[in-house]
């Protein structure tokens, strides 16, 4: 809890100090915006198995929006308080939940050519353990999480900029026993130049440098470090149609000395249609070697394809479609010293997600939202299943 409200009060202290550094030149009236969401989710495979139950989730969500405007300096704060009550839970889950959202941008214009920014991301879970008549059935898994980013934007002579950032990202268990195992760290520091050609076609250069890292209690080292280069192009096609695609190369370094090094290339690519009035479509895929997904494999292989799209049929209704395509390759040598052995063979995860949502304006500021999605996982390293989820929820801002 200490760590909790520490982190906390940290964001808080940001927020009083860039308010009051520019608050001569923050006019009156800036928005404060509230909003609530409410919400019911069913799923007839509550816990992602092969043996299916099904449980109904109830949520509601207030949220408050502050955007403050100055002549160099914008901010925008949000904090969302989110409960959720589940009618079956598991016995190793609790009937409800208590979850908070916390953020914070920051945009800063130091000079004419020049920006600095910041972006805050608080995240807490609150899902204690589970006693009943003494005995434990699920140890506290209550964490916080913490994603936070520095950077800037300089503008190199008419048509190039030039971005630095530096990411890092924090969780942590409260229950000390899970967090010896679980808890997570990772930093990223990335540099990229972008050139305007044309136009219709921008090009840039990307490098960057990645730690992550895994506690674990028994001594395994399933972190890694990343050195990764790269370069893209961006390309309109036509009136309403672009298309960028990204490509290079990693190499990681794993902490286990005797699982040595393993490197690939990456790819993205990415074609957006916007062709005919309200109708949006995008084309994604991606290939590339990453962190694991999957205990007690260090990293993967992933691949995904994906489309989905979103048509305004009308001021008030709105639809939403889409589906994408993963698959994951786990190798044995990720696997680290000391835990070795055939129930580690690897293998792979074939994953397809599908869904569909219709969206219902009644006015501005008030919307119904109906979402059916499906996803069937195919697993050599972890479960096989299929699942379905279909949510309702209705928005009010104020």
């Amino acid at each position: 809890m200490t760590r909790r409200i520490g982190v906390f009060l940290a964001t808080l202290l940001c927020v009083t100090l860039v308010w009051r550094q520019d608050a001569n030149a923050m006019g009156e009236g800036d928005p404060v915006t509230l909003s609530i969401r409410v919400g019911a989710e069913y799923t007839d495979n509550r816990d992602s198995l092969p043996d299916k139950d099904d449980n109904t989730d109830f949520n509601i969500a207030p949220r408050i929006d502050a955007f403050l405007r100055g002549e160099r300096l914008t901010l925008n704060f949000f904090y969302e308080p989110i409960y959720r009550y589940r009618t079956d839970p598991s016995p190793i889950q609790n009937e409800s939940e208590l979850h908070h959202d916390v953020g914070l941008n920051v945009d800063v214009q130091a000079a004419p050519r020049l920006v600095f920014f910041g972006r805050e991301r608080f995240n807490v879970t609150d899902d204690p353990a589970i006693v009943e008549e003494g005995t434990t059935y699920r140890r506290d898994s209550s964490y916080t999480m913490n994603r936070a980013e520095l950077g800037a934007r300089w503008m190199v002579g008419k048509l190039g900029r030039l971005s630095a950032s530096g990411r890092h990202r924090i969780k942590m268990y409260e229950e000390r026993l899970v967090a010896r195992e679980s808890d997570e760290d990772r930093w990223v520091a990335e540099m990229s130049y972008w050139q305007q050609l044309s136009p219709t076609l921008g090009m840039s250069l990307t490098g960057s440098y990645e730690e992550f890292d895994f506690r674990s209690r028994l001594g395994l080292q399933r972190g890694f470090s990343a050195v990764s280069g790269g370069a893209s192009l961006e390309k309109a096609l036509g009136a309403g149609v672009r298309a960028a695609v990204w490509a290079g190369y990693k190499e990681l370094t794993y902490d286990d000395s005797a699982l040595g090094r393993d490197s690939a290339p990456y790819a993205n690519a990415l074609l957006r249609f916007e062709t005919h009035p309200g109708l949006r479509v995008f084309v994604r895929g991606g290939y590339t070697l990453r962190e694991s997904g999957v205990y007690p494999y260090v990293s993967q292989t992933h691949a995904s394809v994906g489309l989905d799209g979103q048509w305004d049929l009308s001021a008030r209704w709105t639809l939403d479609v889409g589906g994408v395509l993963r698959q994951s390759d786990y190798d044995a040598d990720t696997v680290p010293t000391g835990i070795a052995g055939p129930a580690y063979r690897g293998g792979e995860e074939d994953a397809i997600v599908l869904w569909g949502a219709a969206t219902f304006a009644f006015n501005e500021t008030t919307s119904l939202m109906l979402r059916q999605q499906h996803e069937n996982v195919d697993s050599d390293v972890g479960a096989t299943f299929k699942r379905n989820a279909t949510r309702l929820e209705l928005s009010k801002k104020f």
